[in-house]
Parts: C-alpha cells; sequence; structure tokens
C-alpha cells in the first residue's frame, strides 16, 4: 500500500511539474500582442487549459514508468493512472467553466458575419460574433452519406488563429483556400494548427458529449502507454513510450479528422451505432484501441523473464 501511494503521489507531481513548464512555454510564445495587454499570470492561468491535455498525456507515459518501479500489480497500475488521467482533465474541464482563459477575440481573417464560406464539400455560415463566441454558427456537409449533413449551434466558441470552428463537434473552416483542403498535409504529422483545432472542437462539445471524449482520450494514452512493458529493455521501452506518445497525438488528431468522419459513420451504421454522435463514436474508436493496447502490455512478460 506504501509503494502504491508513493506512487501516484510521483505520478501527481510529475504531472504538475510538466504543466507549469507546457504552460509557462505556452505563454512566452504566445502572441506579443496579447502578452502586452495581460498581465503574465493572467496569460500563465490561460494557457493552462490549452496544455492540460497534452501534459495528462505525458504524465500517464512517465506513471507506467513509476508504477512499474513501485507496484508489482499490473492491472493495479493501469486502472490507477487510468483513473488519475480521468482526474487531471476533470480539472481542465474545471478551469474552463472558470473561464481562466482569456476570450479569444474572431479571426480577423474571417468573412464577415452572415456571409457562406465554401471549402471543399463542408460549408459553413456565421451569423454574428460576440465577444469570443460565434452566434447561430451553421456547419454544412453536402457529400456525407450519414447524417447529419447540417449542424447547428447557437453558441459556440469564435475560431482561433487556424480559422477552424466547431459545430455540435464537427469542425468547418472560416476561411476558404483554393486546395478545397482544410490544412495542409505535414509529412511530420500534426502540426500546432491541427492540436489548437482539435482543442477548438473539444470546447464546442456538449458536457456530456466532453466528458466521454476525455475518457476515450484517456483510455488510449494509457493502453499505448502500457506498451513500454513490451521490450526486455527499459530504454527501449523509453523510447517506445516517447513513440507511443507522438502516436496518440496523431491517432487522436486522425480520428477526427473531417476526412475520416464519412468513413467512421458509415462503420458505426453498419454495426448499430449509426445514430450516436460523432464524439461519441470517436471516443469508442479510441477506448477500443486503448484497451487493446493496454490488454497486451498486460500479458507481455516481465523485465528478467525469458
Amino acid at each position: 500500500m506504501k509503494n502504491w501511494l508513493g506512487a501516484v503521489g510521483r505520478s501527481i507531481a510529475a504531472f504538475c511539474i510538466i504543466l507549469l513548464i507546457l504552460a509557462a512555454t505556452a505563454a512566452i510564445f504566445r502572441d506579443a500582442e496579447a502578452s502586452f495587454r495581460l498581465p503574465l499570470l493572467t496569460t500563465l492561468l490561460g494557457s493552462l487549459t490549452s496544455v492540460l491535455p497534452c501534459a495528462a498525456a505525458a504524465a500517464i507515459f512517465l506513471g507506467f514508468f513509476i508504477f512499474e518501479e513501485r507496484s508489482r500489480s499490473r492491472l493495479l497500475s493501469w486502472a490507477s493512472l487510468f483513473a488519475l488521467g480521468c482526474l487531471f482533465l476533470a480539472g481542465g474541464v474545471g478551469l474552463k467553466a472558470l473561464r481562466l482563459e482569456p476570450s479569444s477575440a474572431p479571426l480577423s481573417s474571417a468573412p464577415v458575419a452572415g456571409r457562406t464560406v465554401e471549402a471543399g464539400t463542408l460549408l459553413c455560415y456565421v451569423r454574428s460574433y460576440d465577444g469570443g463566441e460565434a452566434v447561430e454558427a451553421v456547419g454544412y456537409d453536402f457529400q456525407s452519406r450519414l447524417p447529419p449533413r447540417l449542424t447547428f449551434a447557437p453558441r459556440t466558441a469564435a475560431p482561433g488563429r487556424d480559422g477552424i470552428i466547431a459545430v455540435e463537434g464537427n469542425r468547418y473552416p472560416l476561411r476558404a483556400k483554393k486546395t478545397g483542403n482544410m490544412r495542409e498535409p505535414s509529412p511530420l504529422g500534426p502540426s500546432s494548427a491541427d492540436i489548437a483545432a482539435r482543442l477548438i472542437a473539444l470546447d464546442g462539445l456538449r458536457f456530456t458529449d466532453l466528458l466521454i471524449a476525455a475518457a476515450g482520450f484517456i483510455l488510449l494514452a494509457t493502453g499505448l502507454a502500457s506498451l513500454s512493458r513490451l521490450p526486455r529493455w527499459p530504454l527501449v521501452g523509453f523510447f517506445l513510450s516517447c513513440a507511443g506518445l507522438y502516436l496518440l497525438i496523431i491517432l487522436d488528431i486522425a480520428i477526427a479528422s473531417p476526412e475520416l468522419s464519412s468513413p467512421i459513420r458509415l462503420l458505426a451504421a453498419r454495426v448499430g451505432f449509426g445514430s450516436w454522435p460523432a464524439p461519441r463514436i470517436e471516443a469508442a474508436i479510441e477506448g477500443g484501441l486503448g484497451l487493446l493496447a493496454g490488454l497486451a502490455g498486460l500479458l507481455a512478460p516481465r523485465r528478467g523473464e525469458a
């Protein structure tokens, strides 16, 4: 029991340290104009919510090494880190409710309110902006094979620098591009704009869907982190854990991307879950992948065994 409490305490301490480092880095590299307008402490507090998912994931991956050193029960370690991850993200939801993050002004390059924007197969319309929120936002995907093609939100977060707005969990661009794509592909994986767009989409979710999305993300993170047990050598496990953290970000963004929304909805309809909202389907996929990866980690032989 003492070893388990020690592992829990160290994991929480690691999360707090990682969170503060990431928040301070985000505050330093924030827009210069915002830095002049806002006190440093306010900017730091506002950055906490934006970096909290990454900090929680990093703490989970690091926590597996902490629990492996101090606890013999793999199942207890897995369940403990899953519970800690849920606790960390629940704190993020609380910070969002307190509105510590400064309200983001609408995109300067966004179209005038009342004008429809077309990008590829997506259409988006915003009646007006009110501070950091878009009023009466409508999105439409005329190529989608499954409902809902049309989404509506009375109020949702205004678009950030990437120009993407979330309407009922679906992402729509408010700035048309010549290529018709929402973002240019990157050979190295997701960019900071991709991560920001994912966070904006999460901000637009209902509270229940947000909790379900957080649970799916934590299940996937915990499962991928447990794969660090597969190699016999701890150093190889560490590098595998770093790769797993990067894979976590790629999978989370890819599963929620507009490019995969139609195939995922079609697959969900075939297995009887076509009526579920998109965020719940995505969370179910992430949770299923996390459980499979976690099972592989639980069945892996212990280090030093033949």
